[in-house]
């Protein structure tokens, strides 16, 4: 039969022992305050950024359309929901401007999928809506259309801190817009937090 003074004993070392746990698991490095992050960048939470670069665009199905040279913009809103996946709002436009001040705009606004497959390389592939507009100079539009279009890009991030990159990207985009096919190239220089 067990004394009480040898009972708290008992009590007295498992209370001990469970008060040292976590000054155990500091020393360790745990994911405490004071511990330093894992080397390499760390993709979690939200992410947010843009490009910008040179770009073109062309019609099919159009008699008399040529391509277009464009500067390119591009901007992203979304999270990480894996260490390697996000899960992005994606706006693409192509901008041409004209002698005139008018600007023919081709652009599209989609959900997409990133995919880091390894610690630099990314690839993206999205669905939603293409636009085609042309505005003067004064932000008065003339003329606009809208319709279904898909998004593809690569990207090499070139630099890399905790939370922050920065990448090289081909973007290439295609909208049906009423009976004409509009069709983007882009290479652009990216900045990301993540």
């Amino acid at each position: 039969m067990r004394t009480p003074v040898s009972t708290s004993l008992l009590v007295l070392l498992g209370a001990v022992a469970l008060a040292s746990l976590p000054s155990t698991a500091s020393a360790q490095g745990y994911a405490y305050p004071n511990s330093p992050p894992p080397p390499g960048i760390q993709r979690y939470g939200v992410v947010f950024g843009g490009s910008i670069g040179p770009g073109a665009f062309n019609f099919s199905d159009c008699t008399g359309c040529d391509s277009l040279g464009a500067v390119a913009l591009q901007l992203e809103l979304g999270g990480m929901v894996a260490p390697n996946i996000a899960i992005l709002g994606d706006w693409t436009g192509h901008l041409h401007p004209y002698g005139d001040g008018t600007v023919l705009t081709s652009g599209l606004v989609d959900g997409s999928i990133r995919f880091f497959f390894s610690r630099i390389l990314w690839i993206q592939g999205g669905i939603g809506i293409g636009y085609l507009s042309q505005d003067t100079s004064d932000g008065i539009n003339l003329d606009s259309n809208w319709g279904i279009g898909l998004l593809g890009a690569f990207g090499v991030e070139v630099l890399q801190t905790h939370n922050f990159a920065l990448d090289l990207q081909a973007r290439i985009s295609g909208e049906r817009i009423a009976s004409v096919t509009v069709g983007n190239f882009a290479v652009l220089i990216g900045i990301h937090w993540y």
